[in-house]
Formats: C-alpha cells, structure tokens, sequence
C-alpha cells in the first residue's frame, strides 16, 4: 500500500512538473517609462504598468495615464493608448502623447518617455508608419523620436539582437520663438514575419533651459485607414477627458 501511494504521488508531481514546463509564458503588460536626467546628471526613472497605482485610468486596458514630476520634470501629463482602445494584435495603433515642463528648475534637462506593448501578430501589413507632432516653448534643445520592434517580445526591448529599428526622427528648437512647432512622419520596416513580437516608443525631450514641450506620437501601420485609427484614437481621449471631468 504505501509503495503504491508514493508510486502516485509521483506520477502525480511528474504530471505537475509537465504542466509547468508547457503552460504558456505569462504576457507583459504595457508599461510606460519616464527617466529624468538632471543636469548633474542625477537621474528618476518611474516606470507605469498599465492597472497598477500610478495609471490614473487604472480600470481601463489599452490606456496608462502618468500625471506627477519625476526628477527636474516638475510637470508631466503623459498618456500611452494601445490594444484593446487603440488598434488590436494584428493592427498596431500605438498612440504616445503628453505635455512635460521643467519650469522652476535652473539649467538644462533631458526626459526620456519610453511607451512599450508585447504581444502583437504578423499580418499581411508591409511596414509601418510613425506620425508625431507638437509644439515647444519658452526655450532651445532638441527632440528625438524612435520606433522599435522585437521579436523577443519584451518590454522596452531597444538594443541590437532581437530588436530592430523602425523609425527615427529629430528636430531642433532653436529657440527664436516663444512657441516652436514641429511635425514629421516616416515610414519603416518591414513589419517582422514572425510572432509575437514588441513595439516600442521612445521620445527623449532635451531642454537647454526651463521649458515646456508637448507632442503626440503615433506608430501605426499604413494601409487600411491609418487615417481612421488616428481619428478613433482621438475620440478616444476626448472621452476619457470627459469621464474624468464628470468624476471630479
């Protein structure tokens, strides 16, 4: 009898031993990041996991809201829409915007805002397309705006290896005026064949004195009405801004 039973109680921790070897790899969530580079170069980064207690729009999937300073940023309002709200799996629609100051803080200052989501399928769609636009006051620098795919699918996966970049697009602020606009879009590919794979955004905000930039940043696939995802995208926002009015 008790052969017997130590006989099934292996087999059953054999059974369990299978069953964690082949369950399915727990998914990323998507995530934002900020990092704040000081001009000693001190550094913050505080990263945002889409649900978790600093996602203002914690009850909402697809959406992470920041709103707080991080290191010399004393203001950022920064807001990532992706899958379900904004595209799906196979239809990428990955929208990064925000508003960041570094006013009340003396000398220059770098943000880096990183906006990350896994899981996204192959398709038929040839490359990809980023668009951004926006507008920076009050002082001189440089912006900077990169795309990445990895088929390591990880979050804010951006070396060489198993990422590849997709777009990359600068300006200068010359700082000749109160409010200096930019904007720019740039296609680049092709979409990975495999899956799944990770796409991410980086934008990096270098203010040479007290400043405020704004933008918005969407990667998204061209064919198929990218036209209408950036629409939808903004439907979107203007009810979550409306919901969080009616909640105050």
């Amino acid at each position: 009898m008790k052969a017997n039973r130590l006989k099934t109680v292996g087999l059953a921790v054999a059974g369990l031993v299978v069953m964690l070897v082949n369950a399915p790899a727990a998914h990323a969530v998507a995530s934002l990041r900020l990092t704040s580079i000081a001009p000693d170069g001190s550094t913050q980064t505080i990263t945002i996991v889409d649900g978790d207690a600093l996602d203002t729009y914690k009850a909402i999937d697809g959406v992470i809201t920041y709103h707080g300073t991080v290191g010399v940023w004393t203001i950022n309002v920064t807001t990532g829409l992706t899958k379900p709200v904004s595209g799906s799996a196979s239809y990428p629609g990955m929208d990064l915007n925000t508003i960041n100051s570094n006013i009340g803080v003396q000398g220059a200052g770098d943000l880096i805002i990183e906006f990350s989501d896994t899981d996204f399928t192959a398709s038929s769609w040839s490359s990809f397309v980023n668009a951004v636009g926006g507008t920076t006051s009050f002082t001189s620098g440089s912006l900077a705006f990169d795309t990445y795919y990895s088929t390591g699918n990880g979050l804010f996966e951006t070396s060489l290896g198993t990422s590849q970049l997709i777009t990359s697009q600068s300006f200068a602020i010359p700082g000749t005026k109160t409010v200096t606009e930019f904007a720019g879009s740039e296609h680049g590919g092709p979409v990975p064949s495999s899956s799944p794979f990770s796409l991410t955004i980086v934008a990096t905000i270098h203010h040479d004195a007290a400043g405020v930039t704004s933008f918005d940043d969407f990667l998204t696939v061209p064919e198929g009405g990218s036209t209408l995802a950036l629409l939808g995208a903004g439907i979107c926002l203007i009810g979550l801004s409306a919901r969080g009015r009616e909640r105050e």
